[in-house]
């Protein structure tokens, strides 16, 4: 089945977000009313719908980064008779010099547009997809206005700097975020040692360890682009060009690289961020002497993102923190070694000396030193990659993913339908 995403403002009630199901129709702003969920309250307001009814809330799918794709690949699976996924954008923007009383008057609405849905709609999990800061706040104001109406709540913690979060936090703030932690009736950890972070703050917090995922292309799309061994080996950057992404270190490694005499090309591909705009680093690497080995071309989508994919030897990950970045799963899965920081969930995905190799964050000569043992072995990024790629199918495939997601989802649900089999007994 595939998905058919409207991406206009609903204009009556066949605007809606029904995932599961055939000729599902995914509507990216709130909806009307679904028809089965009518027929339900048609019947009476009792729930005989089996499944789940989730409601996921989180930033815009067609936005670039990893909590978007995560909810794009939500809303693209197909849950059969398990249940259906819908849809509900955070609050973000507002309009420009917005007061803090404006801002939360906005979150104020926003609270009660989500809890008429949740009752409107039948809804039976909240899926709230938040990381650190206003993010956090916010799925916590979520998670309150969905109090009393009966929906459970998942807390899906992204950020790649939630433990940083959490230890810059007063000791009120920390309390609080403790309380929200340990009152979601389950909180998604990325990996192990997010699992451990926020255990340290949240004792009884109920986690599940759920990895990203992706989907492993077929092979006639990561085919050999028929180089000779000897070429410049290929470096690829997949990221929002931020500081904290580790961007300045990447291109002082060029620098290294290109003193070296090392043939080589580095392509940085992402939309401008507090590293600076496209322009700004295309700037940058012209001053230090790296641009006819380096370029920086912006964010990259659909075919032009796999074209990229496809050409690359290595992808390059040198971030000062992470979560589980999607755009090591997806180069891995396309059958691409890795290069990447020692930092959260990263080396959980990415084994040393087997599919990649792991350096120290902040430190370009060992980023430059790990690039250069690709470039004069011009069999390791193929055999790092092959490797990389069975670890994708084996551990991180979206069907291992989707499975994890329904066991939660029927676990969160079981002693609701305990209760009404007690019921009718």
């Amino acid at each position: 089945m595939r998905i058919r995403r409207l991406l206009h403002q609903p204009t009556g009630p066949s605007d809606i977000l029904m995932i599961g199901r055939t000729d599902a129709v995914v509507s990216l702003t709130e909806t009307s009313c679904a028809p089965a969920t009518a027929a339900v309250f048609a019947a009476g307001g009792v729930a005989r719908l089996p499944g789940f009814r989730v409601l996921a809330v989180g930033p815009d799918p067609r936005e670039i980064g990893g909590m978007s794709t995560v909810v794009a690949q939500m809303l693209d699976l197909d849950w059969g008779s398990h249940g259906e996924v819908r849809f509900q954008k955070i609050t973000t923007g507002g309009f420009e010099r917005e007061t803090i009383l404006g801002k939360l008057w906005r979150h104020v609405l926003q609270a009660r547009i989500l809890r008429r849905r949740i009752r409107r709609e039948g809804v039976n999990i909240l899926h709230l997809h938040t990381c650190s800061g206003a993010s956090f706040w916010r799925s916590a104001a979520d998670m309150t206005a969905a109090r009393g109406t009966g929906c459970a709540t998942v807390l899906h913690v992204h950020g790649a700097m939630f433990d940083q979060f959490v230890a810059a936090s007063g000791r009120s703030p920390r309390r609080l975020i403790r309380l929200v932690l340990e009152g979601a009736d389950a909180v998604i950890a990325l990996g192990e040692h997010w699992s451990r972070a926020i255990r340290a703050c949240a004792p009884r917090a109920n986690l599940r360890v759920i990895p990203n995922a992706v989907e492993a292309p077929p092979m006639s799309d990561i085919a050999e682009t028929g180089r000779d061994p000897g070429a410049a080996r290929r470096f690829l950057l997949l990221a929002k060009l931020d500081a904290w992404k580790g961007v300045a270190d990447l291109i002082e490694a060029a620098v290294i690289l290109e003193r070296s005499g090392a043939p080589f090309e580095l392509v940085l591909a992402g939309p401008g961020g507090s590293a600076g705009s496209v322009e700004a680093i295309g700037a940058r690497l012209a001053a230090r002497g790296v641009s006819k080995r380096v370029r920086c071309v912006g964010p990259l989508c659909g075919a032009a993102r796999t074209e990229a994919l496809r050409h690359a030897d290595v992808l390059v990950q040198p971030s000062h923190h992470e979560g589980m970045p999607m755009s090591v799963l997806e180069a891995m899965s396309f059958g691409k070694a890795v290069v990447a920081s020692r930092v959260g969930a990263l080396p959980e995905v990415v084994e040393e000396g087997r599919t990649g190799l792991l350096v120290p964050p902040r430190n370009p000569p060992a980023l430059a030193e790990a690039m250069l043992r690709f470039v004069r072995d011009p069999l390791l990024p193929r055999a790092f990659g092959e490797a990389g790629r069975r670890v994708i199918v084996e551990r991180f495939s979206l069907d291992r993913w989707r499975k994890a997601l329904i066991g939660l989802y029927d676990g969160l649900l079981l002693p609701e339908r305990l209760r009404r089999h007690s019921c009718q007994a």
